[in-house]
């Protein structure tokens, strides 16, 4: 067998038609441990106001397993799908190294208000350009990451308001 086959490793996928929390909840039942970035946004409805814990980018869920494991689990979440890249003329699975995602989660988590997400259109970035991240709560800098990569495309970059 083959030794990739068997690494635990972080697949960015995508769960179409806004059912993140959906797969979320199929792969838990499956104990197979998986991620969707949430944040606070302010609905309003007859006048009144209230914050709601929702996922920050639509579609998206990170999951920790391993390849065998997540083509297995595929058949029975049929529509989560791979986020994938070109490699050798064809497509690949985007993978992001355990400590992007460390670092990725511990950023998600805080839904601190100041933390904002911004589309690929926001901002103004061309490939490897160096990002730094600094707040008394975290520090980090990325440069040509996976997430970057993945973030460059389809899914939000976050900063941090002053």
């Amino acid at each position: 067998m083959n030794n990739d086959e068997e690494n635990i490793v972080w697949f960015a996928m995508r769960a179409p038609f806004c059912k993140e929390l959906e797969a979320k909840r199929l792969l838990d039942k499956q104990a197979i441990e998986n991620f969707v970035p949430m944040c606070y946004k302010v609905f309003e409805k007859n006048n009144k106001k209230r914050k709601e814990l929702v996922p920050a980018v639509h579609n998206l869920i990170f999951v920790r397993t391993t390849r065998r494991i997540i083509r297995e689990t595929k058949r029975t979440v049929p529509f989560l799908q791979y986020i994938t890249m070109p490699d050798a003329g064809k497509n690949s699975p985007i993978i992001v190294p355990d400590i992007q995602m460390q670092q990725f989660i511990s950023v998600s988590r805080l839904h601190n208000e100041r933390l904002i997400y911004l589309t690929p259109e926001e901002i103004n970035l061309a490939k490897g350009t160096r990002v730094r991240v600094n707040s008394s709560q975290f520090s980090l800098d990325i440069a040509n990451a996976s997430l970057s990569k993945l973030f460059s495309s389809s899914v939000r970059l976050c900063r941090f308001n002053s």
